[in-house]
């Protein structure tokens, strides 16, 4: 999902084929600077063609990209060349760990199928939702783009959800009250041990015994997840640990705290029926 905008200040950027490609920012942005030099590949007399965009985990299941979902990393995505997927792929890729974003760059124009490789222990979300756009729906697992002179496509996205309905996760009260973590965690590591230095010199007990809203909530409910994921795991837990991690960072990166908080929170909803084993 991409925005056009005039000016930006990306935490990264990508720059191919006369596109710089933000990564890290909350809109999930782009920028198209003016007077660029194409790049022109040799012989062909054509400019090169580029598509990408994100991997991401729809976590209220609606099929639409909102504002501050996770992002699902290190999903592998092959392109072909022509409307079928299968066979030797022209490139092979992966998503990145940290932002989602993923880029096939350096073609002629012409007509590309981008696969996406569906990660275990999850399904695709809803493809082309009603209410959705070509700015925040998600692709099929195979979707074909036809692409021109020097052109860049940054709609082609694939959202998901997990294959089995998370049943059990322990609240942060109880992982606060309870002295026996699951190895290799203890109360008295870093939390910048394992995320992103968002709450410097603070502890893994410290981080998830403070109150407060913004940052803080979503800390805590952090903390909650990464124990779960090791005390209780996957499919009965609704994310492995790697998941816990990249998700909290591209949440801290973004400054977009509430939908990652919330979803972290929905694993322990005994409204929803999800239970803590180790009570």
């Amino acid at each position: 999902m991409f925005r056009l905008l005039s000016t930006r200040t990306p935490l990264t950027t990508l720059a191919v084929a006369g596109v710089i490609a933000l990564a890290g920012c909350a809109e999930k942005s782009i920028v198209a600077p003016q007077n660029v030099t194409r790049v022109n590949r040799t012989g062909s007399g054509l400019f090169v063609a580029s598509v990408g965009d994100y991997t991401w985990f729809d976590a209220n299941g609606n099929g639409i990209q909102d504002a501050g979902e996770p992002i699902v990393p290190n999903v592998t995505l092959n392109l072909y060349v022509g409307t079928v997927c299968g066979g030797t792929p022209l490139m092979t890729t992966t998503s990145d760990p940290i932002n989602g974003f993923y880029l096939f760059a350096g073609m002629d124009p012409g007509t590309y199928s981008v696969e996406a490789v569906t990660p275990t222990g999850m399904t695709p979300t809803i493809v082309n939702a009603a209410g959705s756009t070509s700015e925040n729906d998600s692709n099929p697992a195979c979707s074909t783009v036809t692409l021109g002179d020097g052109e860049f496509n940054g709609s082609y996205d694939f959202g998901y959800v997990n294959a089995v309905k998370p049943t059990q996760g322990c609240t942060p009260g109880y992982w606060k009250n309870h002295k026996a973590w699951p190895t290799p965690y203890k109360q008295s590591q870093l939390f910048s041990a394992y995320f992103d230095d968002a709450f410097p010199g603070k502890t893994l007990q410290q981080v998830l015994s403070q109150g407060g809203g913004g940052l803080n909530a979503l800390g805590r409910q952090t903390v909650s997840a990464l124990l779960n994921s090791m005390a209780i795991g996957t499919p009965k837990y609704g994310l492995t640990t790697s998941q816990v991690i990249s998700q909290f960072n591209a949440a801290y990166e973004s400054k977009v705290y509430e939908p990652t908080k919330n979803y972290f929170e929905s694993l322990t909803d005994s409204y929803s029926g999800i239970t803590c084993p180790l009570n």
